[in-house]
Formats: C-alpha cells, structure tokens, sequence
C-alpha cells in the first residue's frame, strides 16, 4: 500500500472534527475557538465542568446577536473488520460513530425567530459537512478519514423542539455520520 500514510486514532478523528468546526486548538480553554460556521460558538471534545453564555455567542456581533451555539464532538461507538494484505500483514477498517452534540440558545424576543435560527444553523452545520468528504484531513489515503465515501447511512440529524424559560429559548441538535479509517492490524 504504498504512498498510504497509518495509523490514524480515534484522538485523530475526533480532533479533525473539531477543527474543522471550530478552528484552531486551544489549549488554555481546552476548547477549538475559532467557529467555522455563523452562529457556532465553542466546539469541545466534552461537556464543559461550567457552562458560559460567551462560549455560546462566541464570534458574534457584541449586541443584537439572534442566537448561539456551543458544539460538543463525540466519537459514540464503532466497528473494525480486519483486512488481509500480503500473509501476515493486515490492516483494520474502523468504522467510528460521530455524534455533534449541539446545544442552542437565544434571547430573541418571539420563540419562533430562534426556532427559525436554530434551523438555519443545522443546516449550515449539514453544508460544512458537504465542503469536504475528509473534513480537512486529507482522506485515509494520507492517514486521514473520509465521510460519506462509503455505506454508512449518511448523515443523520434530528433538531429538539425549542423550550423557553425566563425570556431564554434554548435547543439542542444532534448530528451523527459514520467516519472510516484504516489501522494496521
């Protein structure tokens, strides 16, 4: 398999989710806080100790801001099928569950306004997903993952309805799509 570069993680690909919706690391926040999509604030590898409603307006206008957001990337579950290559020698398809966790919220003053926004960021969410089959990591070919490029049910959303509570609306979108990868094995 020449020219292929292994192995990549589970670390590897929830990492390249995250920076592919939220930027760069940082390592202080340990947080991505550079949101490549209108509306998302800070993406996570996990559900923060402390939730804070910057983290959610992150990026946006100082005032006025119709809604935010704050992603939480999670590798849920997975498969690997061994694959035989010259005797001994073997490589592992994995095939991981990913789950963004995407947690919504809005001070607009009707309900049905931040509905509409909470819509319009899932799919911004969904046309993210769309720019790049690698999401940035440059496929498994180069000791990335692909999406989408195999039978993997595609991608799956499902959008809670919208709660309010003390002039606060608030949300929660959940988006999974299989990603695949290769290990040697």
């Amino acid at each position: 398999m020449s020219g292929v570069v292994l192995p990549t993680t589970l670390f590897d690909v929830r990492d390249a989710v995250c920076r592919w919706f939220g930027g760069a690391y940082d390592p202080e926040t340990r947080s991505y806080r550079d949101p490549q999509v209108r509306n998302l604030g800070a993406v996570r590898r996990a559900r923060p100790k402390r939730e804070d409603d910057a983290d959610y307006f992150l990026g946006a206008p100082a005032y006025g801001a119709l809604m935010g957001s704050q992603m939480w990337v999670h590798i849920d579950a997975g498969t690997e099928k061994r694959l035989a290559v010259a005797g001994p020698y073997g490589l592992k398809e994995v095939t991981s569950a990913v789950v963004l966790h995407v947690f919504l919220r809005s001070y607009a003053e009707f309900a049905e306004d931040a509905q509409d926004a909470f819509y319009e960021l899932q799919e911004a969410i969904l046309a993210r997903l769309r720019e790049d089959p690698a999401l940035g990591s440059g496929g498994f070919e180069n000791g990335g993952f692909d999406i989408g490029e195999h039978d993997t049910g595609g991608i799956r959303w499902a959008m809670a309805p919208a709660e309010t509570s003390e002039e606060m609306t608030t949300g929660y979108l959940f988006v999974e799509f299989s990603a695949r990868y290769f290990k040697e094995g």
